[in-house]
């Protein structure tokens, strides 16, 4: 989650990932990056499984070595205050709102905003 965050905070490194189930590591996470010099999502198969002893809840990245540097310096910039860092943290939330995501936060404001608006004048 982190690594995809980071490619995908200066919007430079989108990642379009399709899934086949079959082979994956080895070429979406190889094979494709070092091709295309795009990053990929992969799905872990069962030689993932049986070999590497991935678990059902594992993914994996292949990232272009070039994209790495980018990946490092956005590491930690995504979500901003927000950021829980590496490892996850477990935590009970309470009292919490919409309002701890910094994006509910912005599409409310254009919400309130466009009910001031008369609806005969929106676009």
């Amino acid at each position: 989650m982190h690594v995809i965050h980071a490619l995908s905070y200066e919007g430079k490194h989108l990642i379009q990932s399709p899934f086949n189930g079959y082979g994956e590591s080895c070429i979406k996470g190889g094979l494709m990056p070092f091709l295309t010099g795009k990053p990929q999502v992969v799905l872990l198969g069962g030689g993932d499984r049986v070999f590497a002893l991935a678990s059902d809840d594992e993914m994996a990245i292949g990232i272009p070595g070039a994209v790495l540097f980018d990946v490092a310096e956005n590491l930690f910039k995504t979500g901003e205050v927000f950021n829980v860092g590496q490892p996850i943290k477990a935590t009970l939330p309470t009292h919490l709102t919409e309002d701890i995501l910094p994006g509910w936060v912005y599409l409310k404001e254009r919400l309130e905003e466009r009910k001031t608006v008369d609806p005969t004048k929106r676009t």
